[in-house]
């Protein structure tokens, strides 16, 4: 997690997609306590430990690669933006079958995307909003 090193690019997920589904098992809560500690420390203020694809829609907790630094406004639906995606994550949820995907769009080198893309096949259509991925980004 976070490489620090100037011109040196951290592994990134490029994109992540499927079909929702309900959720295999259980949510895992301790392990994502336990994933790289405490998420303020590992994450810095304003940042969730957040899923490219939730785990409502069926997006796997124990694969840390479906995890990213996401911000905790968007990630819980407390701004404007966030509502928004939740709605979209919600429709997936209770459409099971529902192509989904999730693509971070990287501006430095670090793991954190700066815009998380998120679309769905909606209605023969498909559907498709950008999400700024910073705290205070509204």
């Amino acid at each position: 997690m976070g490489c620090d090193q100037p011109g040196i690019q951290d592994d990134r997920v490029i994109v992540i997609f499927g079909r929702s589904r309900p959720p295999p098992a259980a949510r895992d809560a301790g392990r994502m306590r336990g994933y790289l500690g405490r998420t303020c420390e590992a994450y810095g203020d304003g940042y969730d430990k957040g899923h490219f694809i939730g785990h409502s829609l069926g997006g796997g907790v124990l694969d840390s690669v479906n995890w990213f630094r996401q911000e905790r406004r968007l990630n819980r639906g407390w701004s404007s933006e966030g509502r928004v995606y939740r709605r979209m994550e919600r429709y997936c949820a209770v459409h099971p079958g529902t192509f989904v995907f999730s693509r971070p769009i990287y501006d430095t080198l670090t793991d954190r995307p700066d815009v998380i893309e998120f679309g769905m096949l909606r209605g023969g259509k498909l559907d498709v909003c950008q999400f700024r991925n910073r705290p205070g980004a509204e």
